[in-house]
């Protein structure tokens, strides 16, 4: 389904419970996807966006309980807000293109999402900090790559009970790993650590 060229925003709830709706691009003059704007669509299994979308932001629920299978977000994304991905179930993998603007990754951006294997930053980035609960409980999660974030914070509870985490490599940028962050990670075997973060575990 294509959307007028010239649409600066959708609004909140805009394709709300709907079962034909397939597939959606997103056009390059979109600047914000309103709250819950493709809530319930299960039959929703592919959202489009180009290199050169404007868009920057994506709002509380954007995403939530549609059918989605995988989404590369744009690199002008500069917001996320709490639960954008949540029980989005049939959700395999994100991808953050390079340069991406996105600074935080709130927390529950990805709750209830239970095939969920994968989250690639992809090259350089802004990535600085990672809430409170971001990952925790999504027991799917195989693999994140943060490219070259100049990441600086691993906020509590982060990574709880990713049960199917093997390895994480940081960046050399971390600078405080908050509590209980890896609590409940049973298959991780490798936490690669910034050379200067010495004994400074909690």
């Amino acid at each position: 389904y294509n959307l007028p060229s010239k649409l600066e925003t959708i609004g909140d709830y805009a394709f709300a419970e709907n079962d034909k709706l397939n597939n959606l691009f997103i056009p390059d003059s979109v600047i914000s996807l309103g709250k819950y704007f493709v809530y319930g669509d299960t039959k929703l299994s592919k959202i489009e966006f180009s290199d050169t979308s404007n868009l920057t932001r994506i709002s509380y629920g954007s995403f939530t309980n549609s059918g989605i299978i995988t989404i590369r977000i744009p690199s002008s994304v500069s917001t996320i807000a709490q639960y954008a991905f949540s029980e989005c179930n049939s959700l395999i993998s994100i991808t953050f293109a390079a340069n991406s603007k996105l600074d935080i990754l709130p927390s529950y951006i990805i709750n209830d999402c239970s095939s969920l294997t994968s989250i690639v930053f992809e090259g350089d980035n802004n990535l600085v900090s990672i809430s409170a609960n971001v990952f925790r409980d999504v027991n799917s999660l195989e693999r994140i790559d943060f490219g070259n974030a100049k990441l600086e914070n691993i906020d509590n509870y982060s990574f709880m009970n990713c049960s199917k985490l093997k390895e994480i490599t940081l960046p050399n940028t971390v600078k405080s790993i908050g509590r209980y962050a890896f609590n409940g990670c049973s298959s991780l075997s490798t936490l690669s650590l910034p050379y200067s973060f010495g004994n400074k575990l909690p």
